[in-house]
């Protein structure tokens, strides 16, 4: 079904989305509040060298850092953020594209499925951090990236994306390093229909995906170890 085709036939839903995707705009023109501010703070730092927020090293995950350093202009440095929130903004929509391929492979229901995309698209968490400087939008987009391919056939390049996907849903939340599980049972489905020797041309590619992944894992293990972090994601477990 084409979108013109989608929008004279499901007014009602239509108009759900359109009512989401303004309410995401608005942030366009919100300042930046809470944690947008730590990760504001660690890309300044980042272009001058030191991963730090202010006068110690940090272990906050580098998602949004690294994009919004990538993102920064010194002439105008709200230009930057504009563009970092409608990055954010597209990949919620491929996020959505996600979600949908993953449940229309379960063979749900076409209404069904557009019911759950609209409450998803209008759910307040949703309009308030998908178009934020956070990390819920890559998290939306590569965790249903990650139950999509999932669900493919075991190929070489499906492989390829999972892992990517797997590493990008990780950098953003060490939490969802718990997923790997969902990559070994994929690797281990991969190795059975196809051997072992299909897997050597895979390595090269692997490896030059992880590779970041281990060196920015030695730096936070340093960091961590050493207790000289200023702002980390495992405070909370060293006080209780």
């Amino acid at each position: 079904m084409s979108l013109k085709d989608f929008i004279k036939r499901e007014k009602i839903f239509s108009f759900i989305f359109l009512f989401s995707l303004l309410a995401t705009i608005r942030t366009l023109i919100i300042p930046l509040q809470g944690d947008e501010l730590t990760y504001s703070e660690i890309a300044n730092n980042i272009l001058l060298g030191k991963y730090y927020f202010s006068g110690n090293p940090s272990t906050v995950t580098p998602v949004i850092p690294c994009i919004l350093a990538f993102l920064k202009t010194s002439t105008i440095p709200t230009l930057g953020f504009v563009l970092g929130k409608l990055l954010h903004i597209l990949i919620t929509v491929l996020g959505f594209r996600y979600l949908y391929l993953f449940l229309t492979q379960q063979n749900i229901d076409f209404r069904v499925i557009v019911s759950i995309l609209a409450l998803t698209a209008v759910n307040s968490h949703a309009i308030g951090f998908f178009p934020g400087l956070y990390p819920e939008a890559i998290l939306f987009f590569a965790f249903w990236g990650l139950m999509y391919y999932s669900n493919t056939a075991y190929t070489q390049q499906n492989l390829l994306k999972l892992f990517a996907l797997f590493l990008l849903l990780a950098m953003t939340r060490y939490l969802y390093l718990v997923m790997g599980v969902l990559i070994i049972y994929y690797f281990y489905q991969y190795y059975k229909k196809h051997s072992l020797r299909a897997i050597y041309p895979l390595l090269p590619y692997l490896l030059l995906l992880v590779l970041p992944f281990v060196f920015w894992f030695k730096y936070v293990y340093h960091i961590e170890q050493n207790n000289v972090s200023e702002i980390s994601y495992f405070d909370r477990f060293k006080s209780e």
